[in-house]
């Protein structure tokens, strides 16, 4: 089975910024339901203790800071203050059912359509930690994670899942495959471990379909 890094496509497509407002103080009240999420804090959180209805919006700003921002927007877009993602309104309709097995959504309103924020919280104890390759800190911690491993046997049928104290998304065959078939843009999956003549072509033909698009 392969096993993908799934994170949102910053570099082809438009990301979203979380309106602030003083009294609420969204993007603090993210943050930290994503590090509980993800098992950095040991207090147990929820949706309803730590995020109240917020506002988003698509982004000013390219892929490069202080940029003006021409690129499309895409099924699923990346938050600029953590790692949740905004859902289309098309993609909860094609694959919705598919998310709920491994996340949630939150409250949200945005004034350029349905779409809703959503965070993968599948905590999977998947990490084969014997084979990957790792540095520690002196004290035997992991500090850095260079090449993942993970056991298998432990995600059959499992679409989008988390491991503990490591902040990233992970998305097995199931997933990549839903979202290649019903043709759903915004995520970029990275093999892993990586296969980097794959990567090296996959890069190149996306970045000249981008062209295209430019051009016309």
């Amino acid at each position: 089975m392969n096993v993908y890094k799934c994170e949102p496509d910053f570099e082809f497509y438009s990301t979203f910024d979380v309106i602030e407002s003083e009294e609420a103080e969204e993007t603090s009240r993210l943050m930290r339901h994503s590090r509980s999420v993800f098992g950095f804090d040991e207090a147990s959180t929820t949706p309803s203790d730590v995020i109240a209805p917020f506002r988003i919006e698509i982004s000013s700003e390219g892929y490069m800071a202080g940029t003006p921002n021409n690129l499309p927007v895409g099924d699923f877009g990346g938050l600029s203050c953590s790692d949740y993602l905004a859902v289309s309104p098309d993609a909860v309709a094609r694959i919705g059912d598919t998310l709920s097995e491994s996340g949630h959504y939150l409250p949200t309103e945005c004034n350029d359509g349905d779409w809703k924020v959503f965070i993968v919280d599948r905590m999977i104890d998947a990490f084969d930690e014997s084979s990957a390759k790792v540095r520690r800190w002196p004290d035997g911690r992991i500090s850095e994670v260079k090449e993942f491993a993970f056991l298998t046997d432990r995600l059959k049928d499992v679409p989008l899942f988390i491991l503990k104290g490591i902040p990233n998304v992970f998305a097995t065959e199931l997933f990549v495959e839903m979202v290649r078939e019903v043709d759903l843009t915004g995520l970029r999956f990275e093999l892993t471990p990586p296969d980097k003549e794959a990567e090296r072509r996959a890069y190149f033909e996306k970045y000249s379909k981008r062209r295209k698009r430019t051009r016309k």
